[in-house]
């Protein structure tokens, strides 16, 4: 009654990185700076025996300001900005003398994610200078082409009420909603244009120095030129609602059941096109059986209802009849490509709908939307044996279906053959849709629809043991394999939404996966510290291209269906007939990493001193680490089954980290 308690911490951090480059054709590493500020505040209030108020504020940014990388100069580089911030208050009463409990809870959340430039503005158009002689990138400088701007406002009411019921029952009863409101207040191309510019000798930086947009001539020859016709912003809102019910039943002091039943809808499903999915009931249940006062045998199955990403109903708007308009001028189109600083305005497009291609346009929900859901069954036993063993072993099936993902509902309709080997243009693609492609109109014609499948299974075993009191061992080993036909929101298959031909691997499968840890303490100061991981290939994807003598890639058109939005992020480029999606391996990867920590005591507190080696055997390693982007690395290569395998993109080399901390 009447007690307070206040807790608080702040973190910041600086860090400047210098990229050093490991090929020579990465004349220029760059350089990227970090920022960090992390704050954290909770206030506990008992205010009787049974009524207590929790506040919690958390507050978090991190600036990262890159300049320049690769090929791309200082003055095209971009920031980083993640501005984030939770504001939570949780009310728990105390009822029924102690037998019940009610918690309310309000938490309120901010974020904002953008991306501007760091040395520059968008007075300047972006200009992409590519080699005359093999059209290989050899500079990006002006300023950026990626504009970014998005918040997000959230609200989550929560309440929930327990009850402990004769018999050994305990049940619980809650009711949720979570609404969020976006801005979008920029997402578009450069405003002054994007050029694709030809260096035929005549493009030269100082000696030392690299390029830049005042080196580019005005007599130039230009390749293409794109910009954004049409801006549109969009502000729209998600509202996600549950409830729920369940009954923890202690049958026996060593078997524990466990049952109950949620129900979800997210509104999303009622948009556009589409009507609201009001029948997403969730079954689950689970048991936890002390079989021996030295094992437990546990296992459940449940049917789990998912939400949708927001960027469908966003994206939808966006690329829509009166969103994004953005335009190529180059030789495939009239007219073709201007001169250099002589390309329309965004303010002349908007009057000359004559000179806006075909492109590719959504329709919001056209064939309907339900919620992603999965069933999944898993089974566990733990066992100790003696006193310095442990040992456990879980087994886990996820089925998922209505996963979102993207469809053409104006797509090519003449299938690929085997004759089908070289780049086909727009104008051999369109004579087969089923609407010909028309100036400001489309040509792809997409919507998100929400058929996509994975299926995941997975066995983990896990063995601890204690050599002696100084030293401890842990082991696991995780077998699995996950397979989908949808890799993303806005993943599209390869040929004629023939999603059939996509079920594959996914592209993070990995079949297994042995982690070792063990840690050694000497005179209670010296902790030493050693992991190795190991983790079989990653799936390659191939696609139809090749990899030209310069080590720059070209991608075919086969079916000449022209540009497909994030194609290239994805990895859902054309495949030659008959070539599956990720059917081969990358190499296996294997990880060593070591550290050493002395611990200084005084009166006054513990000074910490730490060494650490990640990588210590300094392997090169193309796979195995975190990648969310599907066609990133060395994941997507090029040809069919048994053309050679070019690594690229490895992971971090060893790298050798020192720290100290002062604990009071």
């Amino acid at each position: 009654r009447g007690r307070t308690f206040v807790a608080g911490a702040a973190e910041y951090g600086n860090e400047t990185e210098s990229r050093i480059p490991s090929t020579a054709r990465a004349a220029f590493a760059g350089i990227e700076k970090r920022e960090k500020v992390k704050l954290f505040g909770r206030l506990d209030q008992g205010w009787t025996p049974t009524q207590t108020t929790t506040l919690r504020v958390a507050f978090s940014s991190v600036n990262r300001a890159g300049e320049g990388s690769g090929v791309v100069s200082p003055e095209a580089d971009i920031t980083t900005e993640r501005i984030g911030s939770l504001t939570a208050l949780v009310h728990r009463s105390v009822l029924r003398n102690g037998r019940a409990a009610n918690t309310a809870s309000v938490q309120l959340g901010t974020f904002r994610w953008n991306f501007p430039p760091t040395a520059s503005d968008f007075s300047q158009p972006n200009v992409v200078i590519q080699s005359g002689a093999d059209s290989s990138v050899q500079a990006v400088v002006g300023s950026s082409n990626f504009i970014f701007d998005e918040k997000e406002t959230q609200l989550q009411l929560r309440d929930v009420f327990e009850t402990a019921l004769g018999g050994g029952h305990s049940v619980r009863a809650g009711v949720d909603l979570t609404t969020a409101w976006f801005r979008l207040t920029g997402a578009n191309t450069n405003p002054n244009g994007s050029y694709v510019v030809f260096n035929d000798g005549n493009i030269n930086p100082a000696p030392g120095r690299f390029f830049t947009l005042e080196d580019i001539p005005a007599d130039v020859r230009v390749r293409s030129y794109t910009i954004d016709a049409r801006i549109a912003q969009v502000n729209r809102t998600q509202t996600n609602y549950g409830a729920f019910v369940e009954d923890r039943w202690r049958v026996s002091p060593s078997l524990t059941l466990q049952g109950g039943v949620r129900w979800d809808y997210d509104d999303l499903t009622s948009r556009g096109e589409s009507s609201a999915d009001l029948d997403n009931v969730q079954p689950r249940v689970s048991f936890n059986w002390y079989a021996t006062p030295r094992s437990v045998l546990r296992g459940g199955a449940g049917y789990y209802t998912g939400k949708l990403p927001y960027a469908v109903f966003s994206d939808a708007f966006q690329f829509g009849p009166e969103g994004n308009a953005t335009v190529t001028f180059d030789g495939t189109t009239t007219p073709g490509a201007p001169g250099f600083g002589q390309g329309l305005t965004q303010t002349e497009l908007q009057q000359r709908a004559d000179l806006r291609p075909a492109r590719e346009e959504r329709r919001t929900f056209a064939l309907g939307l339900e919620q992603p859901f999965s069933r999944q069954v898993t089974l566990g036993y733990q066992r100790q044996l003696g006193d310095d063993w442990a040992v456990s072993v879980d087994a886990v099936l996820v089925d998922t279906r209505n996963l979102p993902r993207s469809y053409d509902l104006n797509a090519i309709e003449r299938p690929l053959t085997a004759a089908d080997t070289v780049s086909r243009t727009t104008d051999f693609g369109d004579p087969f849709r089923p609407v010909a492609p028309a100036t400001d109109s489309y040509r792809r014609l997409t919507t998100t629809e929400t058929a996509g499948r994975s299926r995941y299974w997975g066995l983990y075993t896990s063995v601890r043991h204690r050599f002696s009191e100084a030293w401890t061992l842990d082991a696991n080993w995780v077998w699995s394999r996950a397979r989908n036909d949808t890799e993303d929101i806005n993943f599209n298959a390869a040929q004629a939404n023939d999603y059939a031909a996509e079920y594959a691997d996914a592209a993070n499968d990995r079949r297994h996966k042995v982690t070792v840890r063990s840690v050694y303490t000497f005179a209670r100061r010296v902790r030493l510290s050693v992991i190795g991981d190991f983790q079989t290939g990653q799936p390659v994807n191939r696609v139809a291209g090749r990899i030209n003598p310069d080590g720059t890639v070209s991608t075919l058109d086969l079916d000449g269906s022209g540009g497909v939005y994030g194609e290239g992020f994805i990895g859902s480029n054309d495949r030659f007939p008959g070539v599956p999606r990720n059917g081969e391996r990358l190499p296996s990867y294997f990880n060593l990493s070591g550290g050493v920590t002395y611990l200084v005591g005084s009166r006054w507190g513990d000074l910490e001193l730490r060494a650490e080696a990640f990588n210590l055997l300094n392997g090169t390693e193309y796979g195995g680490f975190a990648n969310g982007n599907a066609a990133g690395g060395s994941r997507t290569q090029y040809g069919r089954p048994g053309d050679p395998i070019v690594l690229r993109a490895p992971g971090p080399p060893r790298q050798v980290q020192f720290s100290a901390r002062y604990v009071l």
